[in-house]
């Protein structure tokens, strides 16, 4: 039996890595059957523009243990224009709330302050904890429709098409911290 405690390394994603992605994913979608209405996602196979397509597009990182648990976490996230994307997050059920998902989180961010980009942007569910407000305590707030970037638009849009609900969902932006 692995170690539940926190020790962890971050590293950049490898090809093959994928197979233990799509497990943490697959694992992490599951906290999803507790929340009224959207028990279907624990459930719901990978969209079409699966991990494979997405990994080599950027910024991409895992959390994994030396205690024999393997990947636990990972962070996706690619140049979109002038913004940072963030396309997923996701930490194995039985590793989260341990700091993994922030360790990522701040990596990204971090990464972002080093990048000729605006800011850092995701789409979410609005009221799911672990989704709008825990993004809200790393300064990302919800973009209107009206100030959202055509991509994001796109975005939505899209998972609109794949089963998402529109009113649910909501583009988050934050803004490049300034220059030290």
């Amino acid at each position: 039996m692995c170690d539940r405690r926190p020790r962890f390394v971050i590293r950049e994603v490898s090809p093959k890595d994928m197979e233990a992605l799509d497990a943490v994913e697959r694992s992490a979608a599951q906290a999803f059957s507790a929340i009224p209405g959207l028990g279907w996602l624990a459930h719901r196979a990978s969209p079409p523009r699966h991990l494979s397509d997405r990994v080599p597009a950027g910024d991409c990182r895992l959390a994994a243990t030396g205690e024999g648990c393997g990947i636990v976490g990972f962070i996706l996230a690619r140049r979109v224009e002038v913004h940072l994307h963030i396309d997923e997050i996701s930490v194995r059920r039985d590793w989260q709330r341990r700091g993994i998902g922030q360790t990522l989180m701040r990596h990204v961010l971090d990464a972002a302050n080093e990048q000729d980009v605006v800011g850092t942007t995701l789409t979410t569910w609005r009221d799911v904890p672990w989704n709008a407000p825990w993004y809200r305590r790393f300064g990302f707030r919800v973009l209107g429709a009206e100030e959202a970037p055509k991509f994001l638009s796109d975005l939505l849009a899209l998972e609109c098409a794949e089963g998402l609900s529109p009113p649910e969902r909501v583009a988050m932006i934050r803004p490049k911290l300034p220059s030290r």
